[in-house]
């Protein structure tokens, strides 16, 4: 559906769906990426109107009594939004479904999510207080993982010494072990209570969490990669590489979750270490199936990393690896 058609039906029709300005939007946002990719640069015009028609249509979502929607289209538009970075629109949205719809945990959720980003702290707590009254057994993974991020954020305004401090804390620890306990099957419950302790520099609270996941659910690939970065600087090379098989298997998955060009920097780097540590005395062969699995890792992250700072320093590192081959072999 076209802008101006939708435009057009709000006028005539008794009733009209969120999802449906959903649809439009979306178009625009396609619209606008042809534009770009035609031109190759800024078209300040275009961008003008197109942004002109977004706060239109999100404006008539605020202000006409015609627009229905369940919580699932208020967030699906919210998301559509914020995929553009435009999280003042999407606040103003789910704050038409949170009227709408006042004990959505889902939209009471991306509220405070959305509004933090906005750092509309007053409206956040607003929302956290209302989702607060919500029994926890309704809670789900965003209203968990949301709320820990509004605290963690909360908690960099205050004084370390304020009773508010002291507040915001205790309330942060209790909610990230209710995360887990409410929701253990979740990868990222686990995670949301491992980056609380990391906050707070408690490595082997996090290690304790992370590990405690590995035991819990079968395919964690995110606690994986994030221990396997723990070992690796604990220099426990063979426990990071055995997490890392793990991340590999995982990341086969579509929607795995796991930043694939890390996940094999990382690989690599074990590799070269454990190369490094050596003897030169050891068995050959061992040294030539490391060499080709950090070859075989480095093939991947230079194509998956490539143009980063990442992928540049990596070459560094590699560099002087086939340096040290060659002297090795000389």
């Amino acid at each position: 559906m076209e802008y101006t058609t939708l435009i057009s039906l709000m006028e005539k029709r008794d009733e009209f769906y969120i999802d449906e300005t959903d649809r439009v939007i979306k178009n625009l946002f396609k619209k606008w990426d042809e534009v770009f990719e035609e031109e190759e640069e800024s078209n300040e015009t275009f961008e003008m109107e197109t942004l002109g028609k977004l706060f239109a249509l999100v404006d008539a979502v605020k202000t006409k009594s015609n627009y229905v929607g369940d919580e699932s289209m208020y967030h699906n538009l919210g998301v559509t939004l914020v995929s553009r970075n435009l999280y003042s629109l999407a606040c103003d949205v789910i704050k038409h479904g949170i009227d709408r719809i006042p004990n959505s945990v889902d939209l009471l959720a991306d509220y405070i999510k959305y509004a933090g980003k906005c750092n509309k702290y007053e409206e956040c707590q607003k929302a956290y207080n209302a989702i607060k009254k919500i029994s926890k057994a309704r809670w789900n993974w965003r209203a968990f993982s949301f709320s820990i991020d509004y605290l963690l954020s909360l908690l960099k305004l205050y004084d370390e010494a304020s009773h508010e401090y002291k507040s915001c804390f205790d309330e942060l620890n209790v909610l990230a072990e209710e995360f887990v306990s409410y929701l253990p099957g979740k990868e990222t419950a686990y995670m949301s209570k491992a980056e609380v302790h990391r906050e707070f520099n408690r490595t082997q609270e996090e290690i304790s969490v992370l590990e405690e996941a590995l035991k819990n659910i079968k395919v964690a690939p995110k606690c994986s990669l994030r221990l396997a970065d723990l070992y690796f600087e604990a220099g426990e090379y063979n426990k990071t590489l055995e997490l890392l098989e793990q991340c590999k298997i995982a990341a086969l998955e579509p929607q795995h979750g796991v930043r694939v060009g890390y996940l094999y920097l990382l690989s690599a780097l074990c590799n070269i270490a454990l190369f490094y540590s050596m003897k030169e005395a050891e068995d050959s062969n061992k040294r030539k199936k490391l060499e080709l699995e950090i070859y075989s890792d480095a093939e991947i992250v230079n194509e998956t990393l490539a143009g980063t700072k990442l992928q540049e320093q990596f070459q560094m590192v590699l560099d002087i690896f086939e340096h040290k081959c060659s002297i090795l072999q000389d």
